[in-house]
């Protein structure tokens, strides 16, 4: 009880002071007229201990009640700021999670066909035999192409046939991946034959299947190039295709370091509307996928900004490779 008395005291005589610094720096700045000051420096004196221990402990109080809330409301704003935050970039999360899954499927497709290639190759080396097409009337007829009519060898037969029903398989069930596609350099897939391709799309799966033009036409494709001349799997921009927006992941095969061909596994934009773009907690929210070269080929917003590119939408330079760093 005496440590309280006194140290109401000391809020009093600090009080005081304070009150006659107050009147000072008043009084130098002519903000109120000197009687006036005089006057309330002695009611201020005048009045009992008690009065002034109130007077002095209720302002004390009164500033650090005002210093709390607003510690308080800094707090708050840590921490929903904090919690939005970790609630955003689990959002984020799981929808990198279902596009990686997308554009998983794609990369095993098309890298299961470039081993089954590979194995091929070293198979013909161990054995050239099987690069030699049939003599024998019966086994000519056993190793035609379902697809270009000719006689093909033993390997190239084993080879279309699995190409063939692998991309027939994926296109049919696999409800992410529109189309597979093998495309082969001039005489790569058999020493007789200048070009062979084709592709399989859900619309064609259950059809015989067509060559797919000409090496002329379909090495100029973006995805052809790209692979080809990168000589490493790619993700294309977006283009259209029989009416439908598509990307695609191709990856180029080789033999001795001497390109043969590409594999493509083609991916409609649209199957990248299960991510999670709305929130009734974020109504604002939306969900935007960019490639590696910074262009939208997703926005759940508005699908007229596919194709553009991030810093159309970043013009400040430190934003923008923040984000970039990010996204490398």
């Amino acid at each position: 009880m005496l440590f309280l008395v006194e140290f109401a005291i000391i809020l009093s005589t600090f009080y005081e002071r304070f009150v006659q610094e107050l009147i000072f720096v008043l009084e130098k700045a002519s903000i109120c007229p000197s009687r006036t000051v005089e006057r309330e420096d002695f009611m201020f004196k005048s009045m009992k201990l008690a009065p002034k221990l109130a007077l002095a402990i209720g302002s004390m109080l009164t500033v650090i009640l005002v210093i709390l809330i607003g510690i308080t409301v800094s707090l708050s704003r840590s921490a929903i700021s904090a919690s939005t935050y970790s609630e955003l970039t689990e959002i984020s999360k799981s929808n990198s999670q279902q596009i990686q899954r997308i554009f998983d499927e794609a990369e095993s497709v098309a890298q299961n066909m470039q081993h089954y290639l590979e194995q091929s190759y070293q198979l013909v080396e161990d054995d050239p035999s099987w690069a030699v097409v049939p003599s024998v009337q019966e086994a000519r007829e056993l190793c035609k192409s379902s697809i270009y009519n000719e006689v093909l060898t033993p390997i190239s037969y084993d080879v279309e046939v699995y190409l063939r029903e692998t991309a027939r398989s994926t296109a049919t069930y696999n409800e992410d991946l529109a189309g597979v596609g093998v495309m082969f350099e001039p005489h790569k897939f058999q020493s007789n034959m200048r070009g062979y391709a084709f592709y399989i799309s859900e619309d064609n799966a259950d059809q015989d299947i067509q060559p797919f033009g000409v090496y002329e036409a379909y090495s100029q494709e973006n995805y052809y190039k790209m692979a080809a001349e990168g000589k490493k799997p790619v993700v294309t921009d977006p283009y259209e295709y029989e009416g439908s927006t598509m990307v695609s992941y191709a990856c180029p095969v080789f033999r001795n370091n001497d390109l043969t061909g590409v594999v493509v596994a083609d991916i409609k934009v649209s199957n990248f509307d299960k991510v999670n773009a709305a929130n009734e907690h974020y109504p604002s929210m939306y969900a935007t996928i960019y490639n590696d070269a910074g262009k939208i080929i997703y926005d759940s917003e508005d699908k007229n900004d596919i194709g553009r590119m991030l810093q159309e939408f970043t013009p400040v330079a430190s934003e923008l490779k923040a984000i970039q760093d990010k996204m490398a």
